[in-house]
């Protein structure tokens, strides 16, 4: 938050914020960002903000996700996003593959039942793949109403499951 503009994050918090430039994240002073749009060419990196027992890159947002570019972590465990529609477009892709021989893979969770993923669709890459000899990660799609894939998913080593929850009448 050194930077106005710029997005921050809050150790604990899942969610992402536009910092004022105080060079301090905070969520009581910075702008909480309720939906995000991510440019093609564009990466967005998202680290262990030490939520849902650390060793995941997380970010819930209220509103709709439109990944047009790439979404990555430095975390060891993998991803965890929540958005109420997780829009990957063609040029799209959200990963935690591996990239040094013999490394393992991550998760991806899309969703966990929480309420908030209302839509899940996929029209470009969604990987968690080994590199070498090493595994591949976990793939999973929660989402309240409906997972579409017109793209590619592919959990190398590992495996991919998908659970809509049943609506209520």
């Amino acid at each position: 938050d050194t930077n106005s503009g710029n997005l921050c994050a809050v150790s604990g918090d899942t969610n992402l914020y536009i910092g004022n430039g105080d060079a301090a994240c905070d969520s009581s002073t910075d702008t909480l960002v309720t939906g995000l749009t991510i440019d093609a060419g564009a990466t967005l990196v998202l680290v262990d903000q030490g939520y849902w027992g650390g060793g995941y890159g997380t970010v819930w947002l209220a509103n709709d996700m439109v990944l047009n570019g790439t979404i990555i972590t430095d975390a060891a465990s993998g991803l965890y996003i929540e958005a109420n529609m997780i829009d990957v477009e063609s040029s799209g892709r959200i990963t935690t593959s591996a990239t040094s021989d013999g490394s393992n893979a991550g998760e991806i969770y899309l969703g966990d039942g929480n309420n908030i993923t209302k839509t899940i669709i996929n029209r470009g890459t969604i990987e968690a793949k080994g590199l070498g000899s090493g595994s591949g990660g976990y793939v999973y799609f929660y989402a309240d109403d409906l997972i579409v894939n017109y793209g590619t998913i592919e959990a190398s080593g590992g495996r991919v499951s998908a659970r809509r929850s049943e609506l209520g009448g």
